[in-house]
Formats: structure tokens, sequence, C-alpha cells
């Protein structure tokens, strides 16, 4: 509940946002377990040339502008006591906020400067190439594999562990590798997914966002159905 005392009335709905206060960020993870863990966040996003389109017929607003302002909301909210990583894919994929970064990719602490850093890095973006999901899921699942490979080898901190989400932005339209078909790629989420999940008592949640519902067969759809995901 929040209260603003004397009473006043706001001109402007929801210019009050307490998600963005630090009391806030601290208070979230003790809402998901029972002790304070950090949360775990690995945001997946389509730069490819599709993403330029218009969101909606109705809309002035690109995928890609869409998807940045989203993402940048999403940064915002995270505490420093959580951890992010932030991958941008069309025809490879690669980190960004990170100049120069070198395998094995790590999920990084979500300072004040690191993730200013990151939404700075993120709104510079430009569309670049065509659509390989596999791409960036397989770079995705690498990086959180590396990350929880690193925490696993730390009894110490083993135990922060608990929820890892991986947050998947594109307009649906995939098109590389050539020949792979849907069933394949949603074979290949749900194998990962399982594969993370089995090494250690924590879960790999997937959020799929299909930008402009140009999805026509549903394939992340499909892919959330398969690993429990939303």
């Amino acid at each position: 509940m929040f209260r603003i005392y004397p009473a006043r009335h706001s001109k402007e709905c929801g210019t009050y946002d307490p998600r963005e206060r630090p009391w806030y960020k601290a208070a979230v993870p003790s809402t998901i377990s029972n002790t304070v863990k950090p949360r775990h966040v690995v945001i997946l996003m389509d730069t490819s040339r599709s993403m330029s389109d218009f969101i909606s017929d109705n809309s002035n607003q690109t995928k890609i502008e869409y998807m940045k302002e989203v993402v940048g909301l999403t940064l915002g909210l995270l505490s420093d006591k959580d951890t992010v990583s932030v991958i941008r894919f069309g025809e490879a994929a690669k980190v960004v906020g990170r100049l120069g970064a070198l395998p094995p990719h790590l999920w990084q602490a979500a300072s004040k400067n690191y993730v200013n850093r990151l939404i700075q890095d993120v709104n510079a973006i430009e569309v670049m190439g065509r659509s390989n999901w596999m791409k960036g899921f397989d770079f995705a699942f690498d990086l959180i594999d590396n990350s929880l490979e690193k925490i696993i080898a730390s009894d110490s901190d083993r135990c922060k562990i608990e929820n890892i989400a991986l947050l998947f932005f594109s307009d649906g339209g995939m098109n590389l590798p050539l020949g792979i078909t849907d069933a394949e790629v949603v074979e290949f989420f749900s194998s990962r997914v399982k594969s993370i999940e089995s090494k250690g008592d924590f879960h790999l949640h997937p959020f799929l966002y299909t930008l402009g519902n140009d999805d026509p067969f549903q394939v992340a759809k499909q892919i959330s159905c398969s690993s429990q995901g939303y």
C-alpha cells in the first residue's frame, strides 16, 4: 500500500512509480523467497532489420523503439544485489554494455553505474541483419551455464541462486538457420532449460514477448508451453 500525506490529487495518473524506489527494489526478492536472494536476469533482444517496422498500423513507434523502452524500464527496476546481462542478436549474438568482452560470458552485478551504461548502450543499438533465434538462444544459455558454474563452484554463493529470468524480445520473424523447423527450435529451447535446472535447486523462468504480433505459427507460445514459461 502507498499513501501520500497530506492527501493530494495528481493531475497525471501514474506519475509516481514505487518500483523505482530503493526500498521497493530491496524488498522484491523477499516476496519470491523466504530469504532475500538476488535476482538473475538475462535479457535477449532481437535487433534484426524487421524490428525497424512499426509496432502496429496505428503507431508511429517502431518495434525496436518499443523494445528499448521496455528493456530500459526493466533494467531500472533492478537492485545492486541482482545480476544482469543483456544480449543482442541478429545473424550473430553478442553481449551489450561490455566492450571487447571475451568468453566465457557471465552476468554482472547490477550496480547503478553498470545499469546506466547498459541503458545507454541499449538505446544506441541499430538494427542489423536477419534474425537467427537459435544463435540468440544458444548464446544466452551458454552465458547462464557459465555463470552458474562459477557460482556453484563456491559453496558460499551456491545458496544465493533461486530464480533465473530469461526475457526474450522479438517480432516473431525467424529467418535463420535455413531449413530448421519450429519443432526443432522448441525442442532445443526446452532441452537447454531442463539441462540448466538439473544443475541445482533453482528454476529458469522464460518470458517470451512477440512485439507486433507477427508470429502466425505461435512459435514463441510453443516454446513457452514446452518450458513452463510465460
